[in-house]
């Protein structure tokens, strides 16, 4: 009876600390995301007005204040209640006009401070307003792609043979369908593992996935991933190292692989005007096949013995065989005899 008591106090105790460690778990998950500091991101609306974004806080009002330094007293700090901007979700903002970039502000390092009633949500953030995205370059980056006019195909290769194997194949074009009196050049950069080229496509993917789904500071921090990545994987444009497009059609190179993925990079020049630079994603599909001629065998039976030296051998073993069968007829015959 005393041990089944102990048992059970056992068992309650065990019950009661796991418990006791589930809730500290949960504890522990609510203090480090309420510590999370919230994402910013800015749009710059002209030169000393800028828009701030802060996630979290994007459906609820706030009051926020910036600083030249982060070691400026709270009770220095002049603060104003958040706005919100011209968007279909109508977001909460905060923002900078003449004044406040006048007073608070210093271009490539200011603070920002956030608070709703006396709990602050951000405190000395550092930003800096030279790296904001203009709502023109937004609208840039949305047409990298759709500078030059482009039309993709393919090219039928010629016939070659290998070894008695026929072999054909297609390979990608770009056909560009854009004025027929500038001059084109490109380049072609595959992309390896690490290379600047696969990090461009991987984020260029992200802004083909761009939805309604992701709110603004998502989406504005895919375009800043995307621009540095497009900065950053683009050669340098009037460089020596571009090819002359012949014939308005760029062919895939044939030393690519199917899954093989590359950059096109594209640049029209028409007259004196500045040069126009357009990129293209692709994928290689290259379609090799094998043609094999059928060739007729006809085995035609010459002897029915072989009739190398080599095989010699064969005739002896035929001629005792044929003595043996003609001594066994003999030998019946005989027999007959003298049984009669």
């Amino acid at each position: 009876m005393k041990k089944a008591f102990i048992n059970k106090v056992t068992l309650c105790i065990l019950i009661a600390i796991i418990v006791i460690t589930m809730l500290q778990g949960i504890s522990f998950a609510e203090t480090a995301n309420t510590n999370q500091t919230p994402e910013i991101q800015i749009i710059q609306k002209s030169n000393t007005e800028y828009i701030v974004y802060v996630s979290g806080l994007l459906n609820e009002k706030f009051e926020f204040a910036f600083s030249k330094s982060a070691n400026t007293k709270q009770e220095d700090l002049v603060f104003t209640q958040s706005a919100i901007d011209k968007t279909e979700n109508g977001n909460s903002i905060a923002y900078i006009e003449d004044v406040t970039y006048t007073q608070s502000v210093e271009k490539t390092k200011t603070f920002l401070w956030v608070k709703q009633a006396e709990n602050y949500k951000v405190k000395a953030k550092e930003i800096n307003l030279a790296n904001a995205l203009t709502e023109n370059k937004i609208a840039e980056l949305n047409l990298v792609t759709k500078n030059i006019k482009v039309k993709v195909g393919e090219k039928q290769l010629p016939e070659t043979t290998v070894d008695g194997v026929k072999v054909t194949g297609k390979i990608g074009t770009l056909n560009i369908t854009d004025s027929k009196t500038a001059k084109y050049t490109y380049k072609i950069v595959k992309s390896t593992k690490g290379s600047e080229a696969e990090k461009f496509i991987a984020i260029a993917n992200k802004m083909n996935q761009l939805d309604n789904n992701k709110n603004i500071v998502e989406q504005l921090a895919i375009y800043n991933e995307f621009k540095v990545a497009y900065e950053n994987a683009m050669p340098e444009v009037n460089s020596k190292n571009w090819t002359e497009v012949k014939d308005f059609t760029i062919e895939q190179p044939q030393d690519l692989k199917k899954g093989d993925q590359y950059i096109v990079w594209i640049q029209k020049t028409e007259g004196d005007n500045t040069p126009v630079v357009d990129v293209q994603i692709m994928d290689c599909n290259d379609e090799y096949k094998e043609i094999r001629e059928e060739q007729e065998v006809v085995v035609k039976q010459t002897s029915k013995l072989p009739i190398t030296g080599d095989n010699i051998i064969l005739f002896v073993i035929a001629g005792v065989i044929l003595a043996l069968i003609i001594a066994v007829v003999v030998l019946k015959l005989k027999n007959k005899k003298e049984t009669k």
